[in-house]
């Protein structure tokens, strides 16, 4: 059985949206949880929208936290609230990867979530959490 919620992070450049219209539609999930930022967070947030499932969107709040913390304070929350819900996550990069993305997610494997990377050209990598050995 497939999570209900699917975070999904990704590349701002985000240039053939046909792909990842395709691939949201072969999916099952009812939330999409994103950082609303533009390109891939966006364009999945207005597909999503039109296939009529439920968005969440975790924007950064520059104003109470600047804007270097703001953004990496809301990767943080995407994945507390990812591994909240028991979210399948996904990084959505393929042009390479950004900044942004590889720290959410670094985060999500940290947090325990295995995150499936996609590469562009049908090149898919899954990244499975590295367990950390207690003291």
């Amino acid at each position: 059985m497939q999570p209900e919620t699917l975070l999904i992070t990704g590349t701002r450049r985000l240039i053939d949206t046909w792909e990842l219209q395709e691939w949201l539609c072969r999916q099952e999930y009812t939330t999409l949880l994103c950082g609303g930022a533009g390109g891939t967070d966006a364009g999945a947030a207005e597909m999503a929208r039109e296939m009529g499932r439920e968005v969440m969107e975790i924007l950064p709040d520059y104003a109470r936290h600047g804007a270097k913390a703001a953004p990496v304070l809301r990767n943080q929350q995407l994945v507390n609230e990812a591994a909240r819900r028991g979210a399948r996550v996904v990084a959505w990069q393929p042009d390479g990867p950004t900044n942004g993305t590889q720290d959410t997610l670094r985060r999500a494997l940290a947090a325990g979530l295995p995150v499936e990377e996609y590469r562009g050209r049908g090149v898919w990598k899954m990244h499975e959490p590295v367990p950390v050995l207690a003291l």
